[in-house]
């Protein structure tokens, strides 16, 4: 919501909300002058109360989102931010995404009162893996050193000014964040480096492949040696706006990436020495692509940001999460990341204070919506794409009929997930191998999820015209990918969404692991006899993807559209449990692709018959 550039440029949440906060402070300052009048750079231009208001009241006098919040703001020059916040006490309706309701201190920041108040949460299938998300925090090797070298090179420039107290918290710092660096790199490694500029490229694992290890909290603090009060040095950093204060230092004495540190203390440790090389280094890498452009950006902007929100996490409660080291082949490669186990705790105050907390469903009429199991294809072939079988080139030919079918079949938009980018690639190459691509061209014109988030509106436009024009489309596109949820296929965009395979996720991971252990040690009851809690909640993270997948083509109660499960699997007994309410009444399970062709011949033949309301 803030429109002021110079904020805005920031780009770190973190750096963003303390220069708002400082700005307001140095507006307070300059009334306090006699030169009450006189236009400065300093404060806010944008914070004058009587505009505010004003623009409180516009909000309040029509239902409003906010981009139409922003370009109100931008009209009158005010901040839609606190306009917005102003104008909560009087709203009758309120909409929050899930950080802002569930995160306390958020919630108080932005002055929601639960008190009294009747809460709605809608898809609350999300709602437990989006707790654990935002209280999930992750801090990699790059950011841990440039962090380092950000607060040595604070501490070197002024430690004859500190008083001794601030001192012995930046040094009590700087040892928590060698102590977490060598827990991503063993003594041996560290011994055997001396040249700073390849620091970010340490081997640290012969293992070309990801590999995680799970720890304690309080075991993984213990053997980083790290026993230092972790509130106090909290408190510290947000009393003494330590983020603001390196932010502000970095950009007063950029990093020359020549410049080698003077190493004035003998006794300093190779690690340390090598450490404080790198971050008066800091070069930028070449930005092949959007990981490598995201964690440069990181790096350059709000290292230390990082840290401190990664600081918070530690001090949870032991039973709360555990810690994983994610290991890969170099050292800037690594990361730490806290995972966040329980949810209830914050659920707690919320449930206590609101007058009523209301989860609502998805609402669907029964016509509206046509839903089947496909076990097989044209000719029979069963379908089970399980990891093993997804090069299987008889069951890719198979799908390959389908697909074309469908495209004769299903007017305007035809969206076909599948569980992984690396499946809908093989599958693609092998359609365009095997001339699948030319019969569906003839019918449909074809896109493709992008892997870059910055091409997601290109192809969305795209897509969007050639079905507009009367053309058609099929989007090709990955269960939980980019496109699988925010993003509305209403009405002639998606008139059919079909899922490849079933969507499980990894159950080997370090983070499902723990997941699974966590509710397993629960003894939480399964609905399924015979099934640990463990078990069900993967079961359960299955189906929210294809849940979410599906909810994106049907958007108001007058869109339609029909829904393929292709895969053997979606023919058990058990399935139709398995689906949300509005889904289940809808749900078939056919016996061979003859009968599912004449069942979507038949209800598109009835929907065109009744006029489309939203």
């Amino acid at each position: 919501l803030c429109i002021n550039e110079s904020v805005l440029k920031l780009k770190s949440l973190t750096l963003i909300n303390e220069k708002c906060l400082d700005l307001q402070k140095q507006k307070k300052e300059k009334k306090t002058t006699k030169e009450k009048r006189q236009k400065t750079a300093c404060g806010c231009s944008f914070l004058q109360h009587d505009r505010v208001e004003c623009l409180s009241n516009d909000i309040l006098s029509d239902v409003q989102d906010i981009e139409d919040v922003v370009k109100l703001g931008r009209e009158l020059n005010t901040c839609p931010y606190y306009a917005t916040r102003a104008a909560i006490a009087a709203a009758h309706l309120v909409v929050l995404p899930y950080q802002t309701l569930m995160h306390k201190s958020t919630r108080e920041a932005c002055g929601i009162e639960m008190r009294d108040n009747v809460v709605i949460i809608d898809e609350a299938h999300n709602l437990p893996d989006a707790i654990c998300a935002m209280h999930s925090n992750e801090i990699n090797g790059n950011q841990l050193i440039d962090s380092y070298g950000q607060l040595s090179r604070y501490h070197e420039k002024y430690k004859a000014r500190l008083t001794a107290k601030n001192l012995l918290a930046i040094k009590q710092l700087l040892d928590v964040q060698i102590n977490l660096i060598k827990t991503l790199c063993s003594q041996e490694n560290l011994s055997t480096i001396y040249d700073s500029e390849k620091w970010s490229n340490l081997v640290v694992s012969s293992n070309k492949t990801e590999t995680s290890s799970t720890f304690d909290l309080i075991d993984y603090l213990s053997d980083a040696g790290i026993y230092v009060n972790l509130f106090q040095l909290i408190d510290y950093i947000k009393t003494n706006e330590i983020t603001k204060k390196l932010h502000g230092f970095m950009s007063k004495y950029p990093v020359n990436k020549n410049h080698i540190s003077e190493e004035k203390k003998t006794n300093e440790s190779a690690l340390q020495k090598l450490l404080q090389k790198q971050a008066q280094k800091q070069s930028q890498p070449n930005v092949l692509d959007e990981e490598q452009l995201k964690t440069t950006e990181q790096r350059i902007s709000n290292s230390f940001a990082i840290f401190a929100k990664f600081l918070e996490a530690l001090t949870n409660p032991r039973d709360d999460g555990k810690i994983i080291l994610i290991m890969k082949e170099t050292l800037g490669q690594c990361s730490i990341k806290y995972f966040a186990l329980k949810t209830s705790s914050f659920f707690h105050d919320m449930v206590n204070e609101a007058r009523s907390v209301i989860v609502a469903d998805h609402i669907v009429p029964a016509d509206n919506v046509l839903a089947i199991a496909l076990p097989s294809g044209p000719q029979n072939i069963e379908f089970e794409f399980t990891a093993v079988n997804r090069s299987n080139t008889a069951m890719m030919d198979e799908l390959g009929r389908v697909v074309v079918s469908l495209c004769s079949t299903i007017p305007d938009g035809l969206v076909v997930f599948f569980c992984s980018y690396d499946h809908l690639q093989k599958t693609y190459t092998y359609f365009e191998k095997t001339f699948v691509l030319n019969k569906i061209l003839a019918k449909k014109k074809i896109f493709m999820e992008p892997k870059r988030s910055s091409d997601v509106d290109t192809i969305l436009t795209n897509y969007t015209k050639s079905i507009k024009s009367g053309t058609g489309g099929l989007l090709f596109s990955i269960v939980g990918g980019k496109m699988s949820e925010g993003i509305n296929f209403s009405d002639e965009l998606a008139r059919c969404v079909c899922i490849v395979g079933m969507p499980y996720p990894n159950i080997g991971s370090a983070e499902m692991v723990e997941k699974m252990r966590y509710l397993d040690s629960m003894k939480l009851k399964s609905t399924t006899a015979g099934e640990t809690a463990g078990r069900a909640y993967y079961e359960n993270t299955c189906w929210k993807a294809i849940n979410q997948s599906i909810g994106r083509a049907i958007r108001h109660r007058g869109d339609y559209a029909c829904l393929l499960l292709i895969d053997k699997r979606y023919s058990k007994a058990n399935i139709p449990s398995k689906l949300p309410h509005w889904l289940a009444n809808s749900f078939h399970q056919m016996k061979n692709f003859n009968e599912t062709s004449n069942a979507l011949q038949q209800f598109f033949v009835r929907r065109s018959n009744k006029p489309t309301s939203s």
